[in-house]
């Protein structure tokens, strides 16, 4: 497991930054390939790796997971639904048979996901986890963050146990309960496990992305959405800032991102037109090539976000096989690409995306993928 470090006042934003990224993603494969083709697709990884949740709590909590106790079933997701609603979980609510985890959050939501990513993770981790534990319980889902509910609320039971779906949502007022548990993780940990799941969805979506729709559409449909979230991201850390927009502010910012996603390597060489890094260790290194990609485009949108006149590129990445990566941000090579034809100046990608059609650059069906995406998931 990639170990991170901690610090209690970044480790939000970093978690928010990698989940938006994943984000994208799963907005391409959703936007192109459907709910259903998306679902199926990505069904097997994720299966994967709420099997493995199910052995991490067991192996750090010393639990039985074999036996049918719908407290211990519960208790992975109970786990990880601590972290992804930064800690607004309810207590564990134990009846005889059945066991309740809620939480009156999301960062999914923050991020503004769209309510199928719910469904494609959490249901999917809840069957994987099941399988670890007890292959005849279940997980019931009665309540999802977003969707629109007040609370993502689920249901662990035997799958003998037939309740009908009005059943499910009234327990709370039908029986009393034999037990409740609290259970008190600590911060550090769930905001480290939050980052972990953030980590692992990003590394899940863009692989099954890329093996739905290619490598090629994978990173240009990508491209809009990663530098719509390094505007954001650029934005938010000028924000309040003593910054001037220049070459040095730039660096400060990247060099703070770099440590903010556990990113080592030598420190940046700055001169007067350009800067430049290398870096050694990275947690996307053993990722696909594509995830850097989108990278690219997220670092690329925090240098325009705070000087529109620079722009950010690898020309190594460890992703591909070289040895280091590393990357330069430099003015931009021909400053009449921003200009609209008008002859005005315009970073609407909208704009710029007819542009390129218009020119011949890319193809109707290309232009139509695009220009929907980014007229969904990001609406003026």
């Amino acid at each position: 497991m990639q170990t991170w470090g901690y610090d209690p006042s970044t480790s939000q934003l970093r978690n928010e930054i990698i989940s938006e990224c994943g984000g994208n993603v799963f907005r391409v494969m959703l936007n192109i390939c459907g709910a259903d083709q998306t679902f199926a697709a990505a069904r097997p990884y994720v299966n994967i790796y709420g099997r493995n949740v199910a052995v991490f709590i067991k192996e750090t909590y010393g639990l039985d997971l074999q036996g049918g106790d719908m407290q211990v079933i519960a208790l992975p997701m109970q786990f990880g639904w601590s972290s992804s609603s930064m800690r607004h979980i309810q207590p564990m609510k134990i009846r005889k048979g059945v066991a309740i985890v809620e939480a009156n959050a999301c960062l999914q939501k923050i991020i503004d996901a769209p309510p199928e990513m719910c469904t494609v993770w959490c249901h999917n981790v809840a069957e994987g986890i099941c399988q670890a534990c007890d292959p005849d319980s279940e997980y019931i889902f009665t309540h999802h963050v977003l969707q629109g509910d007040d609370r993502c609320r689920a249901v662990v039971k035997k799958k003998s146990d037939k309740l009908s779906p009005e059943q499910l949502k009234r327990l709370e007022l039908n029986d009393p309960f034999q037990k409740i548990v609290q259970l008190d993780f600590p911060q550090v940990v769930t905001d480290i496990i939050m980052t972990t799941v953030a980590f692992n969805s990003f590394n899940i979506y863009t692989a099954v992305c890329v093996g739905m729709i290619g490598s090629q559409r994978t990173e240009e449909l990508g491209a809009p959405l990663a530098r719509m979230t390094g505007i954001k991201l650029g934005n938010k850390l000028m924000d309040g800032s003593s910054g001037k927009g220049d070459l040095n502010t730039i660096k400060n910012k990247m060099d703070f991102l770099n440590t903010l996603l556990a990113q080592r390597g030598e420190p940046s060489v700055m001169t007067d037109s350009s800067i430049q890094k290398e870096i050694v260790e990275c947690p996307f290194k053993n990722g696909v090539p594509e995830q850097c990609k989108h990278w690219e485009g997220v670092f690329s949108g925090v240098c325009e976000a705070i000087n529109p006149d620079y722009e950010f590129a690898y020309d190594r990445m460890m992703s591909k096989g070289d040895s280091s990566c590393h990357w330069t941000i430099r003015k931009k090579a021909d400053s009449s690409n921003q200009m609209s034809k008008s002859g005005g100046v315009t970073d609407d990608p909208l704009k710029r995306l007819t542009n390129k059609f218009i020119d011949g650059e890319i193809t109707k069906e290309e232009y139509e993928e695009k220009m929907a995406i980014i007229k969904k998931h990001h609406p003026r």
